[in-house]
C-alpha cells in the first residue's frame, strides 16, 4: 500500500443511493489492493472483509479503520436538503 497521502474520499448524501463501501472499493482499485491486504491491515479475516463487502455493512468505525489502512482521511458529511417553496 502506498504510503505517502492520498486524496480524501468523502461520503456524502449523494452517496446515498449508492452503495455505503462504493468509495472504499474505488480506492481498492485505485491503490491496486486487495480484500486480502485491506483485512490485514486492518485486523480481521479475509473472509470478514469480504462479507462486509458482499452485504454491504460496514460501522463508521470500520470506515475509519479502512481509510487509515489504505492511508486516506474518512469524513462524513451531512448536508442540508434544499427545502421546497410552500404556496
Amino acid at each position: 500500500m502506498n504510503s505517502e497521502p492520498n486524496n480524501n474520499v468523502t461520503l456524502t448524501t449523494e452517496d446515498s443511493s449508492k452503495k455505503r463501501l462504493h468509495p472504499v472499493r474505488r480506492v481498492l482499485f485505485e491503490e491496486n489492493v486487495s480484500y486480502a491486504q485491506l483485512a490485514q491491515a486492518c485486523k480481521c479475516s479475509k473472509q470478514n472483509m469480504s462479507l462486509r463487502f458482499i452485504n454491504d455493512d460496514c460501522k463508521l468505525s470500520d470506515m475509519e479503520k479502512m481509510a487509515e489502512a489504505l492511508g486516506y482521511e474518512f469524513s462524513w458529511k451531512l448536508t442540508k436538503k434544499k427545502s421546497r417553496k410552500t404556496k
